[in-house]
This record gives structure tokens, C-alpha cells and sequence, in this order.
């Protein structure tokens, strides 16, 4: 019992207060401890296959927003053809990234627990976007930051998104962007609770379909996140509604709750583009998406990786060259 609460407590330090071994930073990469006023980081958590989107993201983020930095969290040892990738990156474009891996050997964790990562893992940046490895992301105007500030200005919450499913009281995944320092001091309370009790928020009005799950997680459950959580919308909902109110219920989804990029989650499915994107998307976006997946470092780049990835790049390519002609 003593070695579940103390591995329990752990996890709750490295999630809230940052607490890892600095050599898990791969390459000796760190981020600067004292950014510039105003910056903005891109953090999230990937694990397994979602690795060889890492270096994809960090590349289209550092492209299209060269000032913000990028910190990904990844839980297993990355494969080589990864850190060849990330070092291209690095040495081609930019150097506002770290990447940590073998973050948490002890016990797996999933989607959700992006959403219990607390203020010092962005200690130093005023705002924050958490959310999907796997995007493609595209320079806009107005930029990023600037529609999400103004969103939370327009909501009054030092966060932009959007809830999704009112039935089921879920808010975007994808794309979560935060005002630091007021966001993280109202959630850390309520992050703590769920760490130190998952149960309570599957013992609330929950889906139906995670609340079956709440026995099959075994001696886990006290320590991570169980499976049936990588319904992480759900559980960033009922934080945020807890912490701060959840943003209100807007439908059909405004312009400014897209994602900011491509979903390339699907390539893993094998899955044409037009089924990565859906609903209303920027005009310009099948022009943004063919000059990313051109340009010689990011084809460098993605040389490095699996080579189920590189297929399915080339048939994105030819997607989105056929998508265009059929406009």
C-alpha cells in the first residue's frame, strides 16, 4: 500500500509540478527559462505510433509561428528515425523546441492526461495551446493568438473553446488555448482532486460508455488515467466547467473553433484527405497544405520516419492536387 501511495504521489508531482529527470530531454535540448514577454508554447503528450507525428508538429509550428516554442511530452524512448527527424528540424529551422521522453516509465497514461498537466510545466509563458499531436498546422491572419484572445476576451474566461456534444458535455480536444497564469491557479485544486480520485468525475453525469469501464483498469486506475479516459473531451469539460464555468454551447461551430491545421490523425487509418478536415474550412487551406508537404526540409524531414508515413504523405499530396481540381 505504501509503494502505491508513493508512486501515486509521483505522478501527481510530475503532472503538476513538472518534476522529471532533466536527462529524459532529448539531445540535451531544453527551452529557454526566460522567454520573451507575451510568448506562446505549444505543449501536449503523445505516446506509441503517435511519435512520428512529432516532428511533423513541431516542424508546422515553428513554421507558421516562429516566435511561439513547442515542448511535447512523450512517454515511451523515441524511435531513431524520430530524433534524425527532430534533429533536421533543429538544426534546418529552429531551435524553441524540446522534446522529453521516457516521461513516465511507470505506469501508461493516454489522451486526457494532457489536461492534468498543471502551471509549471508553462512556467514563464503567457499563453498556452494544448492539443493534438497530429496536426498539420498552417499560418493564419489574424494569427492564432490573436483569434484566441480575442475568443477569450469576447467568453470572458482565460481560456478558448468550445463545447461540443451538449449531450455529452465535451469540449474540443484539438485545439485548447489558455491564458496561463489565471487558467492553471483556478485549475490546480480540481486537476489535484481527479488525480488523487478519478472516480469522482466517473461517478458524475458521465457518458454512459466510460462509466462501464470503471472496474477494468485493475491497479492502474489510482495512478493514470484509464483507457476508457482517452475520452479526453469529456474529461477537459468537466475540469474547466468545475475550475472556471465551461465556454458556452455554441452550434453550428463558429469559424475560430477549427483547428488551426489538418487533422493527420487518419492517415494512420489509410484514410483519404477530405476525411481528415470536413466541415467549413478556410479557403486557402488545400493551397497552405500542398506547400507544407513540398517544401525540401519538411520532406527531408519525414524521410526519416516510418514508411507507412511517407506512403500516405504522397497520397496526401495527390488528395489534396485532385481535391483542388475538383473546386
Amino acid at each position: 500500500m505504501t509503494t502505491d501511495i508513493s508512486l501515486r504521489e509521483r505522478f501527481k508531482r510530475f503532472l503538476l509540478d513538472a518534476d522529471y529527470d532533466e536527462a529524459c530531454r532529448v539531445g540535451g535540448w531544453a527551452l529557454s527559462s526566460e522567454p520573451p514577454a507575451g510568448s506562446l508554447l505549444f505543449q501536449t503528450i503523445a505516446w506509441g505510433d503517435y511519435q512520428w507525428f512529432i516532428p511533423t508538429y513541431v516542424y508546422t509550428a515553428l513554421r507558421a509561428y516562429p516566435e511561439s516554442y513547442v515542448r511535447i511530452i512523450y512517454r515511451e524512448n523515441l524511435a531513431s528515425g524520430v530524433r534524425a527527424a527532430l534533429a533536421l528540424v533543429r538544426n534546418g529551422m529552429s531551435d524553441h523546441f524540446e522534446i522529453i521522453e521516457n516521461a513516465w516509465p511507470h505506469a501508461p497514461f493516454y489522451q486526457g492526461t494532457r489536461w492534468l498537466l498543471g502551471g509549471a510545466w508553462w512556467r514563464g509563458y503567457d499563453f498556452g495551446h494544448i492539443g493534438d499531436v497530429d496536426l498539420l498546422i498552417y499560418p493564419e491572419r489574424p494569427t492564432l493568438l490573436e483569434t484566441e484572445r480575442l475568443r477569450a476576451e469576447q467568453l470572458g474566461k482565460p481560456f478558448s473553446n468550445n463545447t461540443q456534444l451538449p449531450q455529452f458535455k465535451k469540449m474540443a480536444g484539438y485545439s485548447h488555448f489558455v491564458i496561463c497564469g489565471p487558467y492553471f491557479a483556478a485549475l490546480r485544486p480540481i486537476q489535484e482532486a481527479f488525480i488523487d480520485d478519478p472516480q469522482r468525475l466517473l461517478l458524475r453525469d458521465c457518458d454512459p460508455g466510460l462509466a462501464v469501464h470503471r472496474d477494468a483498469c485493475g491497479g492502474e486506475y489510482q495512478l493514470c488515467l484509464p483507457q476508457a479516459m482517452g475520452n479526453d473531451e469529456y474529461l477537459l469539460f468537466h475540469l474547466v466547467d468545475e475550475a472556471l464555468g465551461a465556454a458556452p454551447i455554441l452550434t453550428p461551430q463558429p469559424p475560430w473553433a477549427l483547428p488551426h491545421g489538418i487533422h493527420l490523425g487518419a492517415l494512420r487509418y489509410r484514410q483519404p484527405w477530405w476525411r481528415l478536415v470536413g466541415g467549413a474550412r478556410p479557403p486557402d487551406e488545400l493551397d497552405q497544405a500542398e506547400k507544407i508537404l513540398r517544401e525540401p526540409l519538411y520532406r527531408k524531414v519525414t524521410a526519416c520516419l516510418d514508411d507507412w508515413f511517407w506512403d500516405a504523405q504522397e497520397q496526401l499530396i495527390a488528395d489534396v492536387v485532385l481535391h483542388r481540381q475538383r473546386r
